[in-house]
């Protein structure tokens, strides 16, 4: 009797602190979305539609979130949250966490953690092609522009390893039908 009350209350204690930490994810998307001229709905039903709804609300808005923070647009988001499933299942890892090493490794330029998904980006070249872009040398580039350049070159690498893995899926399916 009494222990399970004391656990009910322990529990319902636990749940009613996690509120806080949840609704402030969700006013800050809110705002985020409003900022973007959407509602909260909208843009929720946005990276439900380009996760093909596999991730939790609360995961897509904690990451879009940070995705922000990191000054992720809200477009750039979309298409890594739209590739996060495709990449993470080629190599075992679930789309929450591909979808984190994703929205990290753009946000910061950093390309070390993309090879767990199977994405090897050479971020000297991308720095020497983006400065020749601009007209200048690669030693020039200003820590923003090594950044960008390395941002550029992760969705480009992004995107073309998942549409070779989706392709390999469908070949790979093709295959077991004629067997």
């Amino acid at each position: 009797g009494v222990a399970a009350v004391t656990a009910a209350v322990i529990a319902l204690d636990r749940t009613i602190g996690r509120g806080e930490p949840v609704n402030n994810i969700s006013n800050a998307f809110r705002k985020l979305q409003q900022q973007a001229g959407l509602t909260a709905t909208e843009g929720i039903d946005r990276l439900r539609s380009a996760t093909g709804d596999l991730i939790r609300d609360f995961d897509l808005m904690r990451q879009s979130n940070l995705a922000n923070q990191l000054g992720i647009s809200a477009g750039d988001f979309e298409k890594l949250a739209a590739s996060a499933e495709t990449l993470g299942e080629a190599v075992n890892i679930e789309v929450v966490p591909a979808l984190e090493l994703l929205t990290t490794a753009f946000g910061k330029g950093q390309d070390r953690a993309l090879i767990q998904l199977g994405i090897n980006v050479d971020l000297a070249k991308a720095e020497a092609e983006y400065a020749t872009s601009l007209g200048k040398t690669g030693e020039k580039l200003s820590e923003l522009g090594k950044k960008e350049a390395a941002r550029i070159a992760i969705m480009r690498e992004v995107e073309a390893q998942t549409k070779r893995v989706a392709n390999e899926t469908i070949s790979s399916g093709d295959s077991a039908q004629k067997v």
